[in-house]
């Protein structure tokens, strides 16, 4: 018998099913190389998607802080204009752990609204949403009734006359400018109707005249047949060129500043730049010159008007005294205040009718500033000078002219709005926004490293160490 190994047969490959498996083997692959990339790429990604800019590192204590310094230093001395933030220079040391802080002129926001913010069409557009009880309120003195300067309201003659020389394009000190703009049913059922304060110190004398009672017509009807941009056409028409109210303490403005960052890829961020609350103060400015409200209240008290040329004026005999309503009389308070009282009215004039304008920095005194900033930072930078420089010491002293300095000498505050104290043997502060006139500190300047290094650059030759 013969026996034979059985013969193999031949397999048959589906080729579908090899192709089957490389395709599997191929989309694992993707799979795991995909994976590995996105965690690679997250990895990577993290850094810049911990802030809505997409910046890597950047974070709110460290680069943002220093983007708002660097803008809050520029916005200080300029209001518009480009900054190479790359260049930029601040002295201070930035570091994720510690809080983030800013440097902030408290005078700043009295800047904007006293200077920056004058403009007829800005003026224009925020009169129109004043609320019209609030008209009382506004810190400005008045000149004149209408635009047209025929009915005077200045508190002496020596003031109307420097109207006409200095504020006469100046539309705060016009009634007719706010007038215009404010919802007059509004107004005149808080101020007008009989025995009221605008009926009696204004109106009554206006009705009187023809072009009193046109005047009154006109401005009742001026903020519902005007566009802002036909209002502010019609202040210019008649010279008006700037609305700037008075410098004064009865409130701190409040400031909100904000800043948008874009980067490459069109995002947007906002941060804030600064941000600082409204908040009442002393209001010791007020011996300087109080509210229209006042004026109106006194005048309605004293049935008189407040135009000059009416026949019940207040400069009729008795003529009112305004500075008798804030009792600054020697028998009221002592002798110690009539010197100074006495000064100041030779020197300026009467209390209640002090006109107190914010002055503008000198635009070359800017200049000069900047410049000094820009050559001292380029300096630190690409020198040794940084070590001496930072060793400056920071030094408090008491300023007082060789001629002062006499035992004999008293010497009575120097802050105008701070009336009833008594001589002191030292020279005392200047005044400040924020001076209650409780205590009388001495003059006390500080001089810091930047100062005084500006002080010796300023002097020149005549600098001595």
């Amino acid at each position: 018998m013969l026996v034979l190994p059985e013969t193999t047969k031949p397999r048959l490959v589906d080729p579908k099913t090899s192709r089957r498996y490389g395709i599997t083997a191929l989309g694992c692959g993707y799979i795991l190389a995909s994976t590995a990339s996105s965690v690679y790429y997250l990895f990577q990604f993290d850094p810049a998607s911990a802030n809505d800019l997409w910046w890597a590192k950047y974070t709110p204590n460290g680069h943002q802080a220093l983007t708002v310094d660097i803008f809050n230093m520029r916005l200080a001395t300029r209001a518009s204009g480009s900054t190479d933030v790359l260049a930029a220079t601040i002295d201070k040391t930035y570091a994720d752990d510690a809080a983030a802080t800013t440097e902030m002129y408290s005078s700043y926001p009295r800047r904007l609204v006293l200077q920056d913010f004058t403009s007829v069409e800005y003026a224009v557009t925020n009169l129109r949403v004043l609320n019209a009880p609030r008209f009382g309120f506004m810190l400005t003195q008045y000149c004149y009734v209408d635009l047209a300067k025929a009915f005077e309201v200045a508190h002496t003659a020596s003031r109307q006359q420097r109207c006409a020389n200095r504020h006469s394009a100046n539309g705060a000190v016009f009634f007719e400018t706010v007038l215009r703009n404010l919802i007059w049913d509004d107004f005149l059922a808080f101020y007008g109707g009989d025995g009221g304060m605008f009926t009696v110190a204004i109106q009554v004398w206006l009705e009187q005249l023809p072009a009193g009672q046109k005047w009154l017509a006109t401005t009742a009807a001026a903020r519902a047949t005007t566009t802002t941009a036909q209002e502010a056409a019609y202040w210019r028409s008649m010279n008006i060129s700037y609305f700037k109210l008075q410098w004064h303490n009865r409130w701190h403005t409040g400031v909100d500043e904000t800043m948008e960052i874009e980067n490459a890829l069109g995002l947007r961020s906002t941060i804030t730049l600064k941000r600082l609350a409204y908040a009442t103060t002393t209001w010791t400015s007020t011996v300087m010159y109080w509210t229209v409200l006042y004026d109106l209240y006194f005048m309605a008290s004293f049935n008189r008007s407040l135009i000059r040329s009416a026949d019940n004026t207040f400069t009729e005999s008795p003529a009112i005294d305004f500075e008798s309503l804030i009792s600054l009389q020697a028998e009221n308070h002592g002798t110690q205040i009539e010197s100074q009282v006495d000064l100041f009215r030779a020197m300026v004039g009467p209390f209640r009718s002090v006109d107190t304008y914010y002055v503008a920095v000198p635009a070359a005194l800017l200049a000069l500033y900047d410049a000094f900033h820009s050559r001292l930072d380029d300096a630190l930078a690409t020198s040794g000078l940084s070590t001496a420089f930072n060793a400056i010491p920071t030094i408090p002293f008491q300023p007082t002219p060789p001629a002062w300095s006499n035992s004999n000498h008293v010497f009575y505050g120097g802050n105008p709005m701070c009336l009833y104290h008594s001589a002191l043997p030292y020279v005392q502060d200047t005044f400040s926004f924020s001076d209650p006139c409780v205590t009388l500190p001495p003059l006390l300047v500080t001089a810091t490293k930047y100062s005084s290094l500006f002080a010796a650059m300023a002097l020149g030759n005549q600098f001595q160490p």
